[in-house]
């Protein structure tokens, strides 16, 4: 029989930092514009235009986003909590990945739906948050 640890002995860091990539994005590619803005040259501008345009950025999301799960589900898998394709789960639609990760939570610690979906709405916060505020940023 799987010995089960305390909810608290669980690291959160990992999907704490997976529910705020949407923000955190959000901040860089202003980040980069500034930056940019500053150049004389239009080349660089359009460097990072083509970059964030063309699909490389969602791309590089993907990849923290799978490696941020895939990094979760490791400490989960130490507390004796299973969770299959983390990796493809979180690079592909973030939100699957959270919603697997609270309903195995339930089923061990008996939560509650709520509590244990906390990280799965707060996915949904941020993204949505991340939609106005975008479009703000990069309306400067």
């Amino acid at each position: 029989m799987k010995k089960i640890t305390s909810f608290t002995d669980i690291s959160h860091g990992y999907v704490v930092t997976t529910v705020l990539v949407p923000i955190l994005s959000l901040l860089s590619i202003y980040e980069f514009s500034i930056i940019f803005s500053n150049y004389e040259t239009t080349q660089d501008v359009d460097a990072f235009n083509k970059i964030y345009n063309w699909g490389w950025w969602f791309i590089f999301i993907a990849l923290i986003n799978g490696i941020l799960c895939d990094l979760d589900s490791r400490k989960l898998k130490e507390k004796n909590i299973e969770l299959n394709k983390s990796f493809f789960w979180g690079a592909i639609l973030v939100p699957v990945y959270l919603y697997m990760r609270g309903s195995s939570l339930n089923k061990v610690y008996k939560m509650g739906w709520l509590s244990s979906q906390a990280a799965f709405i707060s996915w949904f916060i941020c993204f949505f948050l991340q939609i106005p505020i975008e479009s703000w940023l990069l309306s400067e």
